[in-house]
């Protein structure tokens, strides 16, 4: 019998993984918000009625039929250089 060893996963194949995630989460965000939006309800309150079964689920197609979500990121500022004494 030969043995199988299990291939590690590359940077860029975790990098990959990570972002395809991220994506995910930030457009199941959107689509809550914008439906929690519709009912005058906060995103919290929403999820919560989407548990009782009081609106209906956000699917697989529905994150898929979601345009990419613009990622904001704050700059930041640099920290000023010390003076040179």
């Amino acid at each position: 019998m030969s043995m199988v060893i299990p291939k590690q996963p590359t940077k860029r194949s975790i990098a990959a993984k990570l972002h395809a995630e991220e994506r995910r989460k930030r457009k199941i965000q959107a689509i809550g918000e914008r439906r929690a939006a519709a009912q005058g309800m906060t995103r919290k309150d929403f999820v919560a009625a989407i548990v009782r079964g009081e609106y209906r689920p956000i699917t697989a197609e529905d994150i898929a039929a979601e345009p990419e979500v613009e990622v904001t990121v704050e700059a930041t500022p640099e920290p000023a250089a010390a003076p040179a004494v």
